[in-house]
């Protein structure tokens, strides 16, 4: 099955589809917020932070009947990794954006 099949399963609330999804795509989604936060010099140390990122991460891909990983096309050779890589990395970075926003004038 190709990747746009397989998002088109998950996207249709297939459960089996969706688990096979978290189990093969949560390393990488894991490896690139440590990424982004290892080259932003975030304290690695934040276990909790990345795993809150995580799952937001999964919940920003269902929200609103799963209309960002729908959003995902496959075109130009584009596999699922690469734009899932792309999407994390830009979350990451939104979310570390979002919290330099937050920091008080004292810190």
């Amino acid at each position: 099955m190709d990747d746009l099949e397989f998002v088109k399963r998950c996207a249709s609330s297939d459960k089996l589809a969706w688990g096979e999804f978290v189990e093969r795509y949560s390393r990488l989604i894991y490896n690139y917020i440590y990424s982004v936060f290892k080259i932003k010099g975030i304290d690695l140390s934040q276990q909790d932070s990345v795993n809150d990122l995580f799952q937001s991460l999964l919940l920003s891909l269902i929200k609103d009947n799963f209309k960002k990983l729908k959003s995902f096309k496959g075109k130009n050779g584009c596999t699922l990794a690469s734009w899932l890589r792309q999407v994390t990395i830009n979350f990451t970075l939104d979310y570390l954006c979002a919290l330099r926003k937050n920091v008080s004038i004292d810190e």
